[in-house]
């Protein structure tokens, strides 16, 4: 009876609650069980606890006030279970649930690459996104130049954002609920011009006395930032620095006077850009060769003459050269000159030829001139009406001759095309009456020893 009466006395434990934290766990989070439970007889009270997950029950965490975080996955739902027991009397079990929420992604390592950008960089975004959940992300990017957006994706390419703007990239990456956002900015920086391009004239030889040596700019190099620009000249004379004057043309420094010229020099220019900041590099022109060159005077004896006339079909066919004027003979005295041998490089500076008078008289007041012809492939034996045809007239009239003697006439360089002359190795010249009243003047051809026709020629060769 005294036995009954005690247990009749005796309390269950009382007061229990569950909590379970944290409320809206993710798979960061361990859960923590908290149990509040009390015993009106003072006794000890024991703890039944059990857990299940998705409603499988895991006998390893039977027990614990805590399951790690490594042990639960996104939309997995947890729930304990307790039973509060004194030993003799127990109360539950009572239940509490939670269920595993989604892990915010995180970016990280966001940078920009080059550090130091200019105008002409792409830029290049580089980060890392991760997700706990193991889900996968997406990534968007965007390019701010001085908080106006001006571009998407991993890369920005060159020339939309411009010197002294701060660019900033803002990347977020996402998973099926969260994302995470971070920024990183960057100044873009003065861009150094590139090297211009330049030229030495006169290009690949130059003749001493004749003209200063110009460096010339043909274009300045680029300059992404449109700076504007001042330029610095250099010259190397045989390789080395030159250090003695120059003058200026269009920039300062890119004129060597000809003073400075000697034959058997060689020189070279370079120019660089400043664009107030930083300098291009040296461009250097191809060399120019001074050239070394001496003057001298040749003769040449006539190796054929003939006649002909542009009116009829007249050919005078002997020894002498005639300027012919009667009626409808309007005849032309031609005489041939072989130049091979003369310098491919020659320049002729003036040009005599000699006539020594045959008749004994000039009659009716001849007007002479001497012209020229591109025709000159014909002999005293083959000489036609057309060929050799008269050209352009390369000498001032002359109206006087000495008779029984020698005649010596100047040609006009300017009207000659004695470089045609020179590179075909023969010249054609003849004599023409511009009066064409009936006259004449008559000189010896080539088949009289000592009174040959003779081309003077007075020209500069160079090497």
């Amino acid at each position: 009876m005294l036995l009954l009466a005690l247990l009749a006395c005796k309390a269950a434990p009382e007061g229990l609650v569950l909590t379970l934290s944290p409320q809206a766990p993710t798979t960061v989070h361990d859960l923590e069980l908290d149990v509040q439970v009390r015993d009106p007889d003072g006794q000890q009270v024991s703890l039944d606890i059990q857990w299940t997950r998705d409603g499988e029950a895991l006998p390893e965490l039977d027990g614990a006030l805590r399951v790690p975080a490594v042990q639960t996955a996104k939309g997995e739902l947890w729930e304990v279970s307790v039973v509060a027991s004194d030993g003799e009397l127990s109360v539950g079990p009572l239940r509490a649930e939670v269920e595993i929420g989604n892990t915010a992604p995180v970016l990280s390592g966001i940078t920009i690459t080059p550090e130091h950008p200019t105008a002409l960089s792409a830029l290049e975004v580089r980060f890392e996104g991760q997700d706990i959940d193991g889900e996968e992300l997406s990534a968007e990017v965007r390019w701010f130049a001085d908080n106006m957006e001006v571009g998407s994706g991993p890369l920005l390419l060159p020339g939309v954002a411009q010197k002294g703007q701060t660019v900033r990239v803002q990347a977020m990456v996402s998973d099926t609920h969260l994302s995470a956002i971070d920024a990183t900015e960057v100044l873009i920086l003065n861009s150094a011009p590139w090297s211009p391009t330049v030229r030495l004239t006169p290009e690949r030889s130059a003749l001493p006395n004749e003209s200063d040596l110009h460096c010339e700019l043909l274009a300045e190099g680029l300059d992404a930032d449109n700076d504007l620009q001042s330029f610095e000249f250099s010259w190397t004379l045989n390789g080395a620095e030159w250090s003695g004057e120059l003058s200026t043309t269009v920039y300062p420094h890119d004129t060597l006077p000809l003073s400075a010229l000697e034959g058997g020099q060689v020189w070279t220019c370079a120019a660089r850009g400043d664009d107030g900041e930083e300098l291009s590099a040296w461009a250097t022109s191809d060399p120019v060769d001074i050239l070394t060159c001496h003057v001298v005077t040749e003769a040449f004896l006539a190796i054929d003459s003939a006649c002909n006339s542009e009116s009829n079909s007249y050919t005078g066919k002997d020894n002498r050269i005639r300027a012919f004027n009667k009626g409808d003979y309007d005849v032309t005295g031609w005489m041939n000159f072989d130049l091979f041998g003369l310098p491919l490089d020659a320049t002729i500076l003036s040009a005599k030829v000699s006539l020594f008078e045959e008749w004994g008289q000039a009659y009716g007041g001849p007007d002479l001139v001497f012209v020229e012809s591109d025709h000159d492939a014909w002999t005293r034996s083959t000489i036609t009406r057309g060929n050799p045809a008269r050209g352009a007239q390369i000498s001032e009239t002359r109206s006087y001759f000495i008779i029984g003697g020698w005649n010596r006439f100047d040609l006009d360089m300017s009207l000659w095309e004695w470089r045609r002359d020179l590179a075909s190795g023969t010249a054609t010249l003849g004599i023409d009456n511009l009066n064409t009243d009936w006259s004449y003047v008559y000189f010896h051809g080539p088949d009289k020893a000592g009174l040959e026709p003779e081309l003077q020629l007075r020209y500069r060769t160079c090497l």
